[in-house]
């Protein structure tokens, strides 16, 4: 029996003993300088379908950064609802608690809300938004869509192409559209256009038969759409119950009706939406369709990245903004090569399309 125990006991030594010799394996630390990216976006609410739009979008760009990259990328998104107190709310928590370095946001009301913020903290701010006299006024304000000028040339020649000669405006009443009305008015007269009506519409306003009544007697040849949902979609539903069959023409928002259907036949200009190559990638991560300004934050979250690994240490706010400065003949999700100009401004051309069947077709032969 002692035999036994000794037999057992040299055994269990010699574990232990084999255990002990066993290399020690520890987790390697990752000690690369973080760059935290914000964004505040609409993930809920009436502009729900944007925000997770481009959401996932980010997301997406996000897993591609490559794995030996020079920094380590935190992506912290925020719900504003599209309401400028939750923007307000959401980019000073980020500010002072995530810490971020850049910020994104979504449309002209939040990037003029952010715009101060990010200059006083010295962080650039890119926006997907309207407009071009804003980002003028702050260094660290970047702005990726059209010029007016640019989507006021496209939207005439559409016009004119299509015989049109009179119209009313519909505006979601908001500081880009007002300078996109100007724009407009201007360019009408050089190109023999008359514009009927003008009328701004406030958020949340149901009930349009006053100005349908109106637009009813003025008889324009098309109807210019430039409201956001869901006001755009009761003003048409509403149209079309009163038996107002007046063609809808845009300057991209008819891109994101929510009934398309109920606009068969539209024909519009619109702002690039991403190559097909890169919305056939985006399509194996989410279901959810694509909306405007997915691509832009897609390519301002990129561009990010790429100033930040273009240096041999962690830039600072004002280091970065400068660099975003100097980006030219940027390869874009657009389908072309964009630069940002002296005001912080990325300008890119539109294409026509027309609803068919409740989708939206880009018509071939008007890409430049």
């Amino acid at each position: 029996m002692q035999k036994i125990w000794i037999i057992i006991s040299v055994i269990i030594a010699a574990i232990v003993l084999a255990v002990a010799l066993v290399p020690k394996r520890t987790i390697p630390t990752d000690d690369r300088p973080i760059i935290k990216i914000g964004a505040t976006l609409p993930l809920t609410g009436n502009l729900a379908p944007v925000g997770n739009s481009i959401k996932e979008a980010l997301l997406m760009a996000q897993s591609e950064i490559p794995k030996d990259s020079k920094y380590r990328y935190e992506l912290i998104i925020d719900d504003d609802q599209f309401e400028i107190k939750k923007t307000v709310s959401n980019v000073n928590k980020q500010i002072s608690v995530n810490k971020i370095d850049a910020v994104l946001t979504v449309y002209d009301a939040a990037m003029r809300s952010v715009a101060p913020i990010a200059e006083k903290n010295k962080i650039p701010s890119i926006g997907c938004a309207w407009g071009k006299e804003f980002p003028k006024n702050y260094q660290y304000t970047f702005k990726h869509w059209s010029k007016p000028e640019t989507q006021s040339a496209h939207f005439f020649d559409l016009l004119r192409d299509k015989k049109i000669q009179s119209i009313v405006i519909f505006y979601s009443n908001i500081a880009s559209t007002q300078e996109l009305s100007h724009q407009l008015e201007t360019d009408a007269k050089k190109n023999n256009v008359k514009i009927l009506m003008s009328e701004y519409v406030n958020a949340g306003t149901r009930d349009f038969r006053a100005e349908l009544e109106k637009v009813r007697r003025m008889n324009p040849d098309a109807i210019m759409m430039e409201m956001f949902e869901p006001e755009m979609g009761i003003f048409v539903k509403q149209a079309r119950e009163a038996g107002l069959n007046i063609p809808y023409v845009s300057i991209d928002q008819l891109y994101d009706a929510y009934d398309k259907s109920a606009l068969d036949g539209s024909e519009f200009v619109l702002s690039y939406d991403g190559t097909d190559e890169w919305k056939a990638k985006i399509a194996r991560q989410t279901d959810l369709p694509i909306s405007t300004c997915t691509a832009n934050l897609y390519d301002a979250f990129k561009m990010l990245i790429d100033i930040y690994e273009s240096a041999d240490y962690k830039l600072s706010g004002e280091e970065a903004k400068n660099k975003l400065y100097e980006i030219k003949n940027y390869p874009s999700a657009l389908g072309m090569n964009v630069s940002v100009d002296a005001a912080g401004i990325i300008d890119a051309p539109l294409v026509r399309a027309i609803i068919v069947d409740g989708k939206v077709i880009k018509k071939k032969g008007t890409q430049e």
